[in-house]
């Protein structure tokens, strides 16, 4: 993985890329050759499907020499991976934080990120885990689930049938991220603040894309101060919710960074993802109106179309592994010191798993998507954004008889790790009495 003896390989790639990112035209001159397509192209962010095709054609498991990644496309051997508790996460990281913009970040910001539940191994992962893996039971979500569906007929009643709607600005994102804030405990006063710093702090997630690192540093800062003062309110004033829990483990296994840092990571990466993914879920309902009407007519199917539009269209588009160790794959030898790359997308949609993985189908047998992840590093929030997927969807048929989104108007992040629509344009017919929670 070196370039030179002291000149690491991702010390020059990432500085490059950043470059090519931010230059279109340079984009699609370097990945003009490329099966795969352009990664960091427009049509990639609108439809990141178009390239699995290619994926699948070169094998399960790929070696891409301009990234100097093992890149994984078969749910089989995805699942493999995923499953092992001997390949790490959080080793490129120190190498990211020697990059720029990251090591021009504030000594709280680059702490932040290093600490991270996400790029974080055992022991440390393990500790962080069984403590936050509390909160996260099924009594918890379940105390919630009345006051997101609330929420949810709340942001539909202000949406209206307006011609100028916009399904992510006015119910996707703030759904999402009033689930993800009442978990933590931000009163709900402070939620339009707190959407506003997730679009902030989410950017250390794509590390071929530029941010700038001061603003990144002061949004990081101020949430320090924020959770810091939640923090002790609650420890005068304790609640049912997951800044309470918390504070009760200071010092015991936590420490106070880390329990802001926690907050921290539920509110940047939880509310994004899962808003993304309810956005995409009703976009696939407005391209298979048959899949519409059967989960109109059929409401048993739900807990199995969950696992479909998590499967369909994930939000998450990939997840990292770092091999210590030589290891074999598919067949493959994989040296050590290799970074290996879960394809997300093309995995939920390997054809040796699913009979026509690129049509939507509710009622699909066991789905059993890779969105989540697996093993030791599954998502803590699976169960919320689950939760959070029906309950919107549901509130949304509901309110809505009939509605249409052009696809071609929908504009999509750009980003290489998260999948989700920054504008969704739609028009809808509301039924006449529908029914409020």
């Amino acid at each position: 993985m070196r370039v030179g003896p002291s000149v690491h390989f991702e010390q020059i790639f990432y500085p490059v890329m950043q470059a090519v990112a931010a230059r279109p035209k340079l984009a699609g001159l370097v990945f003009a050759f490329d099966p795969w397509g352009n990664p960091l192209g427009e049509s990639y962010s609108r439809d990141p499907t178009s390239a699995v095709a290619a994926m699948h054609r070169e094998g399960a498991v790929t070696y891409r020499t301009l990234y100097r990644h093992w890149v994984v496309t078969g749910y089989d051997e995805a699942l493999e991976v995923l499953s092992r508790d001997d390949l790490l996460v959080g080793e490129p990281i120190g190498l990211l934080l020697n990059v720029r913009p990251y090591s021009k970040l504030s000594p709280l910001a680059q702490w932040t990120f290093r600490n991270l539940i996400l790029v974080s191994d055992p022991p440390d992962h393990t500790r962080l885990r069984r403590m936050v893996h509390r909160e996260f039971t099924s009594r918890s979500i379940t105390r919630l689930e009345g006051r997101i569906e609330a929420t949810a007929y709340r942001l539909l009643e202000r949406l209206g049938d307006k011609p100028d709607g916009d399904l992510t600005r006015d119910f996707t994102r703030p759904l999402a991220n009033a689930a993800v804030a009442s978990l933590i405990g931000i009163p709900e006063e402070d939620w339009d603040w707190s959407q506003r710093m997730t679009d902030v702090i989410v950017k250390l997630l794509d590390p071929l894309l530029r941010f700038d690192p001061e603003t990144v540093s002061a949004t990081i800062d101020e949430l320090y101060r924020y959770f810091d003062a939640l923090a002790e309110q609650r420890k005068q004033e304790p609640k049912d919710d997951f800044i309470t829990a918390m504070v009760r483990a200071e010092g015991e296994e936590f420490s106070r960074k880390e329990t802001i840092t926690m907050a921290l990571m539920m509110l940047g990466a939880g509310s994004q993802t899962t808003g993304g993914l309810v956005g995409n879920s009703i976009l696939a309902l407005s391209r298979f109106p048959d899949q519409q009407a059967l989960l109109r007519e059929n409401p048993k199917i739900w807990p199995n179309a969950v696992e479909e539009f998590c499967r369909f269209d994930t939000s998450v588009k990939f997840a990292p592994r770092y091999t210590p160790h030589d290891m074999e794959l598919a067949g493959k030898r994989i040296p050590a010191g290799s970074n290996i790359m879960i394809q997300l997308v093309a995995a939920n949609r390997d054809p040796r798993r699913y009979d026509e993985p690129d049509r939507l189908r509710l009622d699909r047998p066991d789905p059993q998507p890779l969105t989540f992840g697996y093993g030791i590093h599954f998502c803590l929030g699976a169960a919320l954004t689950r939760m959070v997927l029906e309950v919107g969807i549901k509130a949304f048929l509901d309110v809505y008889s009939r509605f249409d989104i052009e696809a071609g108007r929908v504009s999509w992040r750009k980003s290489l790790l998260l999948r989700g629509a920054t504008r969704m344009p739609f028009s809808g017919v509301r039924r006449q009495a529908a029914v409020s929670a």
